[in-house]
């Protein structure tokens, strides 16, 4: 099925005069999860958005795969200071409105129902990122109208906290949970495996390109990811892994060394005892 057939649904979207806009990246990341998108997609460097009378906005998720965000009409332009004064307090990015246009984007209606429901196929070439809507795409997913996210969107690293189940949708699901892969991808970090039953601790650390998504993918397949004293404790008690949650207690660079992370990840051992009356056994 090709986004066409949705778009003829809508009078109102005449193909022509519709764009349709990806975004990707980290800026954009950091500014949508601070709350930022409108004001995001509003500042442009060129005036992409003429002769244009909506925007459908998606992000990008895994492959070359798009997440549909919401409609937008497009409205007036402005520059120069003018721009400057529609930067929102907060603003991360404050160069993007230092330079270039402003267009204002209001949000509408229209396709309100395939919001975060609606997952499209881009063309290969990604730094295309804003084409016409006459340009064929297939629909790749339609989710149902119901809540179809078990797990909350990812908020920060400090909050996170995930049963063993919860981990698994995760890792099974990364086009519905790509803001969760995005996140734990782009760190290393020290976590902390909880039996919640009997209140015994395993302490980790990352230091690959995967980041903390790798190494928990990993625990995810196999339950215990190789670690002696989980192997041992779920040899002792088979469903153990049920009661097993998840937190992250710091979190690391990329480009950390190996032997940089094991140092950090012993420290915390000593802090917390788990050599002692953990599940770390070295």
């Amino acid at each position: 099925m090709k986004l066409s057939a949705i778009l003829d649904e809508y009078p109102e979207l005449n193909p022509k005069k519709v764009k349709l806009i990806r975004h990707a990246g980290k800026e954009f990341r950091e500014l949508y999860e601070q709350g930022f998108l409108e004001a995001y997609q509003c500042s442009q460097g060129k005036p992409v958005f003429d002769k244009c009378e909506y925007i459908l906005s998606f992000m990008a998720t895994e492959k070359l795969y798009c997440r549909f965000l919401g409609c937008y009409k497009v409205g007036e332009k402005c520059s120069g200071d003018d721009k400057l004064n529609k930067m929102p307090s907060g603003y991360i990015y404050p160069d993007q409105f230092n330079r270039g246009v402003y267009y204002d984007l209001t949000p509408v209606d229209i396709m309100s129902e395939y919001k975060d429901r609606l997952i499209i196929e881009w063309s290969k070439n990604t730094q295309a990122w804003h084409q016409w809507a006459d340009q064929p795409k297939d629909i790749v997913a339609l989710y149902p109208q119901t809540n179809f996210r078990e797990i909350n969107p990812f908020s920060t690293y400090e909050d996170v906290l995930l049963t063993y189940d919860e981990l698994v949708a995760i890792v099974q699901d990364t086009l519905t949970y790509n803001d969760w892969k995005s996140a734990l991808s782009n760190v290393n970090g020290i976590y902390l495996i909880l039996d919640k039953k009997t209140g015994s601790q395993y302490i980790g650390s990352t230091y690959n390109q995967d980041g903390i998504f790798g190494r928990w993918k990993n625990y995810a397949d196999t339950k215990d990811g190789g670690d002696v004293g989980l192997k041992a404790l779920l040899k002792e008690r088979p469903d153990a892994y049920k009661d097993f949650q998840y937190t992250i207690l710091r979190v690391l660079s990329k480009c950390i060394t190996p032997e940089e992370a094991i140092n950090i990840e012993s420290l915390y051992k000593e802090k917390l005892g788990t050599r002692v009356t953990g599940l770390n056994l070295n």
